[in-house]
């Protein structure tokens, strides 16, 4: 950009501020530049992103239920982006069709047997029998054939240390 001499009294030359004035017509331009691109970017990111919720929010459109692909029990594998395969120990015929299974934590380590070097591991996992499960009871999987086993509850119904 260039100013006329003629012009730099009214930059403010008579007080000696004429950088300051030169550095205020060089900022306009950058700032008016930034802002027509900060404004133009949301417009542009809407119309390119793909996906999103296809259909309006006024839709009665049924989709079918989704079926879950985890085995009665024994081995599966977590869906993308995951793919860690993990053993299903419990299910709903455990618990009478009821959530009965008390939290065991991060932990898991403490309700299984010394394995190593052993074909079996034994675990036992607690179906709360006031919620239809038969209280601590015992589980066994076979390593090689991936197979497991529900051994039965670690106490009589009527023990104190079956709840």
């Amino acid at each position: 950009m260039h100013i006329p001499l003629s012009n730099l009294s009214a930059l403010g030359a008579s007080t000696g501020h004429v950088g300051a004035a030169a550095r205020q017509l060089l900022v306009l331009p950058i700032l008016a530049a930034s802002a027509a691109v900060l404004l133009a970017t949301p417009a542009a990111v809407q119309s390119a992103a793909p996906g999103g919720f296809l259909e309006t929010t006024s839709s009665t459109q049924v989709r079918p239920r989704v079926t879950p692909t985890l085995p009665s029990r024994g081995p599966f594998t977590f869906p993308a982006p995951y793919n860690t395969t993990a053993v299903r120990i419990t299910n709903a015929t455990d618990c009478g069709g009821s959530d009965c299974v008390d939290y065991i934590g991060y932990s898991y380590w403490r309700n299984t047997n010394n394995h190593v070097g052993s074909n079996t591991m034994l675990l036992f996992v607690t179906l709360d029998r006031a919620r239809g499960g038969g209280g601590p009871t015992l589980f066994s999987y076979d390593k090689t054939t991936d197979q497991v086993t529900k051994v039965g509850p670690l106490f009589d119904a009527s023990s104190p240390f079956s709840w």
